[in-house]
Formats: C-alpha cells, sequence, structure tokens
C-alpha cells in the first residue's frame, strides 16, 4: 500500500469507526459506470458535504492491496449484485489535492506528473526484476506508459480519485499557475483511444466547482489545444442525478442520529438544502457536530470564500447589496443559470458580475437551488449568520 497508488482503507476504518452514516449505497452508482462511456463523473458539493469521505469509501472499496470485507459486508453496497465482483479488484490512483495545495503550497502545477512518477517509483518498483526496472527508467518521463505497465503487471486497472480537484483554484492566489493562459495542463489521461481503455477503469473527481474541461492539473500536452476534451458526467446538489439521496443528510439520517437533539432545530440551522428527488438536506459536517457537542452552534467551514466574498460585496455589482438584504430578510432571488463562464478560474473575486456571483454563492453553499423556479435562497440560519458577518465586513471594507 502506497499514498497515492493503493492507498489502502485505514482511511476508511477510521471513518467507519466514528459516527457514520451509511452511504455507500454511492458506490454501485459508480459501479454501473465503469468500463463504460459513463465511466468519468464530478462530484460537486460544498464544504461539509462528506467530498473526502465518498472519495474515502471508494478507495477502501475498489483498492486490491487491501481486504475491505469487514467493513462492507454489513453495508448497504452488499446488497447489490455486483459487490464481491468488483470489491478490491482494481488498482487505485487517488490524489488528494489538499495534500499537494498546503503541503507544498509553492508547487508549479507542472510538477504533478513529476509527483506521480515519483509514487510509482517507490511504491511499485521495491519489488521488481532488474529488466523491469529498466524499463521504468526508460520510460520515466512518461507517466501514460508507467501506469500501463502496472496494470500489464497486476491484470488490474485503475480506478482513478482525485479529491478536492478544485482546491488550487479557488483557494489563495498562492500555487503558480495561470489558468486562463496555459491550457497545456490538461487532461491526458480519460480521453486517449491507446492509454485510456488499456489503463483506467473509471474517474471520480470530487470538488466545490463543476469540473474546468480546459485546466486539470495532472499532465502537460504540447498539444492540448488541438485535443476534445473529457466529458464528466457532473453531479451536485442543484443537479443530483441518481446520487441525490448520497448528498448530506436526509431527514431520516438525522432523526437516527439527533439522540437528545430536536430535529426541528437541526433542520432550523443546518437543513435547507432543497435536493431534487430527495428534498430537505441537511449540511452533514455541521449536523454532527451540534449533535455530539450537544449544541446549535455555527460550525461554518469556507474561511477562504467568506472573504472573497466580502471583496466582491464591496464592489456592489448589478446591485448586488439590495440583493443580498433581500436574501437575508428570507427572500429569493432569480439565478439565470448555474453554468460558469468558460474562462472562469475558481475564483470569487474573478467574477464580474452578481449572475456569477449568486452561481458560485450556490455551488459554495452559501444559497440553494431552486431547478424548477430557477431562483435561490439561504438555506438556514447557521450560513444566514455567516452571510451576516460577510456583510459586515463588506461595510467596514467601505467605511476604510
Amino acid at each position: 500500500m502506497g499514498v497515492i497508488i493503493n492507498p489502502g482503507n485505514s482511511s476508511f476504518v477510521t471513518l467507519n469507526n466514528s459516527s457514520y452514516v451509511d452511504k455507500t449505497g454511492i458506490i454501485k452508482l459508480v459501479n454501473q459506470g465503469l468500463e463504460t462511456r459513463n465511466m468519468l463523473s464530478c462530484i460537486s458539493l460544498p464544504s461539509g458535504f462528506g467530498k473526502s469521505a465518498i472519495a474515502t469509501t471508494l478507495a477502501a472499496y475498489y483498492d486490491c492491496s487491501c481486504d475491505s470485507h469487514k467493513l462492507f459486508d454489513d453495508k448497504k453496497i452488499a446488497e447489490s449484485d455486483d459487490y464481491k465482483e468488483k470489491l478490491n479488484k482494481f488498482n487505485v490512483l487517488y490524489i488528494d489535492m489538499n495534500y499537494f495545495v498546503h503541503a507544498k503550497p509553492h508547487t508549479s502545477w507542472d510538477s504533478f506528473p513529476e509527483m506521480i512518477r515519483d509514487s510509482l517509483t517507490v511504491e511499485f518498483l521495491g519489488d521488481c526484476s532488474t529488466k523491469r526496472k529498466e524499463r521504468f527508467e526508460s520510460v520515466k518521463d512518461n507517466v501514460e506508459r508507467r501506469l500501463i505497465d502496472i496494470v500489464e503487471r497486476s491484470e488490474k486497472k485503475f480506478i482513478v480519485i482525485v479529491d478536492g480537484w478544485d482546491v488550487a483554484l479557488r483557494g489563495p492566489s498562492v500555487y503558480k499557475t495561470d489558468v486562463n493562459d496555459d491550457l497545456g495542463l490538461a487532461n491526458a489521461w480519460f480521453n486517449s483511444a491507446t492509454f485510456t481503455p488499456k489503463a483506467v477503469a473509471g474517474v471520480v473527481l470530487t470538488g466545490v466547482l463543476p469540473f474546468r474541461r480546459d485546466v486539470f492539473p495532472l499532465t502537460r500536452l504540447e498539444d492540448a489545444h488541438s485535443l476534445p476534451v473529457p466529458v464528466f458526467r457532473e453531479y451536485s446538489l442543484a443537479q443530483p442525478g441518481p446520487f441525490a439521496e448520497y448528498f448530506g443528510f436526509t431527514e431520516d439520517d438525522v432523526r437516527k442520529i439527533a439522540g437528545a437533539q430536536s430535529v426541528v432545530d437541526l433542520n432550523r440551522n443546518y437543513g435547507g438544502y432543497a435536493v431534487e428527488k430527495v428534498g430537505n438536506v441537511f449540511n452533514p459536517a455541521s449536523t454532527f457536530r451540534a449533535i455530539e457537542e450537544g449544541t446549535l452552534g455555527a460550525f461554518w467551514t469556507e474561511p477562504y470564500s467568506s472573504k472573497a466574498a466580502a471583496d466582491f460585496i464591496v464592489k456592489n455589482e448589478d446591485g448586488l447589496d439590495e440583493t443580498v438584504a433581500n436574501l437575508l430578510d428570507g427572500g429569493s432571488v432569480d439565478v439565470k443559470s448555474l453554468t460558469l463562464p468558460s474562462w472562469y478560474g475558481g475564483k470569487l473575486e474573478e467574477t464580474t458580475s452578481r449572475d456569477e456571483f449568486l452561481a458560485l454563492m450556490v455551488y459554495f453553499g452559501y444559497l440553494t437551488y431552486d431547478a424548477n423556479s430557477r431562483t435561490a435562497r439561504i438555506p438556514n440560519e447557521e450560513v444566514k449568520t455567516e452571510l451576516r458577518r460577510i456583510v459586515d465586513c463588506a461595510k467596514r471594507k467601505q467605511e476604510a
């Protein structure tokens, strides 16, 4: 077991040993898409909605370097017909973007292939014959060739999981890249007739934002401009598709874990997110913490986006201050589209209009979106408290 290649199931063990709500049914949906044209999925959820938990669950289930039967035999996924057929039957390539961005914040995106090559070398060459080692050395600048060699050796394809794919895009500007000028940072793995069918069985990206098709921090291609981009099926709170019941906590989930806490109080403070086919959904991280600590506190976890939101509100684009005031009074606002402009790099301060800002506030979880009316509103008291704090910060900036 390694860090990037076949990380094992220890992270899921930790998750399972904590307060846990079984969402393993999501594995069945991913299984259905493996080695088909639906094998590429991007899951976009606000902070606190379990993106890393999804990634950890998938890694533990598919990873061929460990035995996860005891972890999943009592879970919902065990009821699936193909449960044992795919359990621990794949190589896993697990890339935690939070680690790279925060542990090595001044590294260029161009370095990701090198980091992956280093991991492959350390994690797979230890027991190789001299001849095979020489083969790896001869293709040391070709990540794809290395991955194919691993597949040929193990007779198991890769499940690729990228947790927080957009972290570097939407975080503080310490990462040395220009996403608008450098389209060479593109995805070479998931759209290649010579590589993808040989090496990849499925791909799951998690993040806050929808997948940026022209920017993907893994592999540089000299001719990226001329290549077709991979088409990911995108799922979010606003457009959950078949994943709806696995995004956030439903009211039934909360009733099972609430204990002495009032479900009504928890809903007022952490619920209110409207999800198609499911209805009312709660923020899992805030809900868990409130139950564990026995208090209805404010546990919002988007400090960077909060600062950026205040910076943009100061500009008062298209009467944004009135829009925010209406939201804080309990009103709803029209949101023309959740589609972000092609040039958008991921940061709230890069938006140029009220509509773009509102779409981003939906993705970041400040607003919940009604697809039927194409309107958005503040979902709960926790978010309203945070938005009031943002507005107060914006006012202080204006007065300074």
